[in-house]
């Protein structure tokens, strides 16, 4: 599986990023303002919700799902979905989208859109942020992701 990266454009953009790295790979080439307003993108960032109107939109396959597990990202990987994952980016205090690359033995490898194509975490580190475990009020999105194909 393929999927091409591309760094976010504005501070606030990583959902729209993220969402352009699947698309891509699916065969919709967008430019990240595009994908923006279709995910109702603004400066405090990209709702979870929305998400859903790229299913409509570009007439995809999803799973999209909150409580989340590492075996469900790896089966679904398996069975060539793109994955976008929310999680707690500590340093800004802030929640942040970036696609799952794979899962190896020890470390989870995102293509984020922020920190660089070669992002990692160690297994146990990726449970705690894409837990909020982080997070004196943690988001909704606990163990977040949204899964999409052709």
């Amino acid at each position: 599986m393929k999927v091409p990266y591309y760094e976010q454009e504005r501070e606030y953009t990583c959902g729209p990023a993220s969402a352009r790295m699947v698309l891509a790979s699916v065969g919709v080439k967008r430019k990240e303002h595009h994908v923006a307003q279709v995910l109702h993108t603004k400066k405090q960032g990209t709702y979870d919700k929305y998400f859903l109107h790229l299913v409509k939109k570009y007439k995809l396959k999803c799973v999209y799902k909150r409580y989340g597990t590492l075996s469900a990202l790896q089966k679904l990987q398996k069975e060539n979905y793109r994955i976008i994952i929310s999680y707690y980016y500590s340093p800004e205090k802030v929640g942040h989208y970036a696609v799952l690359k794979k899962i190896g033995r020890k470390y989870v490898y995102l293509l984020d859109p922020w920190l660089g194509p070669e992002h990692k975490y160690s297994i146990s580190y990726f449970k705690k942020v894409w837990g909020w475990k982080h997070c004196a009020h943690p988001d909704k999105n606990i163990y977040w992701f949204f899964a999409v194909k052709k």
